[in-house]
């Protein structure tokens, strides 16, 4: 059955609860085997929203570390968390040395997973948001 998406419906209400509760034991699962320090795990789009549907949206979360194994070992790690919910998981790598308009949305995201978010990836996010601007400008001109 699906629920329309209403913020009055207490069945819709509960299952947003229970995303997020999936969303906070996976940081736990997270903080627990990789620890705290040198990345950050970046939740966006739907998932806690009143858009997402289950069975058909996907999550959407962006990684920031400057070591790539480890990034690879988070994306293998998250992924394997959602496949045993029958959910699935878009895990993307954030290159800062590549400025695009597709960083935004997760570097301005306050769901995150740790407090990891140094100066140089707060100027990444404002070039990035820069160029956001710019394309946007020009698809509503």
């Amino acid at each position: 059955m699906l629920i329309a998406p209403n913020t009055n419906n207490t069945e819709y209400r509960e299952a947003r609860l229970r995303r997020l509760e999936i969303i906070q034991d996976l940081q736990r699962q997270t903080l627990a085997r990789f620890g705290s320090e040198g990345y950050n795990v970046f939740l966006f789009g739907s998932f806690l929203t009143n858009r997402f549907i289950d069975k058909k949206s996907d999550v959407d979360l962006a990684v920031y570390t400057k070591d790539k194994w480890r990034y690879v070992l988070l994306k293998d790690f998250i992924c394997d968390f959602f496949k045993d919910l029958d959910t699935e998981a878009d895990v993307f790598y954030i290159d800062t040395e590549v400025i695009a308009p597709v960083y935004y949305a997760p570097l301005k995201s306050k769901a995150r997973f740790t407090d990891f978010y140094p100066e140089e990836l707060e100027r990444f996010r404002e070039e990035c948001k820069k160029l956001y601007d710019k394309c946007e400008k020009i698809v509503v001109d």
